[in-house]
């Protein structure tokens, strides 16, 4: 542990080295985030290029990627693997970090990552105002698609899509993408 007490706060955090493990703050305990594979990251990466064409086409907002911090209080700053922050909200944008709920998160599940972005992470985005929260789930190909504000506790996503379904997204309704296009053939 690298604190003798709990819970660590956002200005310890902020102190931690640039170099080095990635750690986020969930609810004042310090979690090492370890890196992720490399079918994990061309999920990323493609999903992030069609997200951040739209975003730039549309003028709808900013899009980011990990290792951005979000923080969402004091003691609770994460690092999702995507976001987007629309226009609106720009004034969360600092130079260090996105203060305040992102508009739309996307995690994208790992074994290591897998029960906290489904539940605890769903549950403080939720919390903290996050509108939609997409799974994105490499192993059976799946991108889930959560309406956080309507009802948050309930234990199942609004949709789940596959293939070549077209991703119907509330809160990007002009925003058109398939999981066919996001994930990797072949690896």
């Amino acid at each position: 542990m690298l604190a003798e007490t709990l819970p660590f706060t956002y200005k310890e955090y902020r102190a931690l080295p640039e170099t080095g493990p990635h750690f986020q703050l969930v609810d004042g305990d310090l979690i090492m985030t370890p890196a992720p594979t490399t079918r994990h990251q061309r999920i990323s990466r493609n999903l992030e290029f069609l997200l951040h064409e739209y975003a730039v086409n549309s003028g709808v907002g900013e899009v980011f990627d990990a290792p951005t911090d979000v923080v969402l209080s004091d003691t609770d700053v994460v690092q999702p693997d995507l976001f987007l922050v629309l226009s609106p909200n720009a004034d969360r944008i600092s130079e260090h970090a996105v203060v305040g709920a992102p508009d739309l998160v996307i995690e994208i599940l790992s074994p290591a990552s897998e029960a906290l972005d489904r539940d605890y992470k769903r549950k403080l985005y939720a919390r903290h105002g996050v509108i939609e929260y997409w799974i994105v789930d490499p192993v059976a190909d799946v991108i889930e698609v959560w309406s956080l504000q309507a009802n948050p506790d309930r234990p199942s996503a609004d949709a789940a899509f596959s293939g070549d379904s077209v991703v119907a997204s509330p809160l990007l309704p002009a925003f058109r993408l398939t999981p066919a296009e996001i994930f990797p053939r072949s690896q």
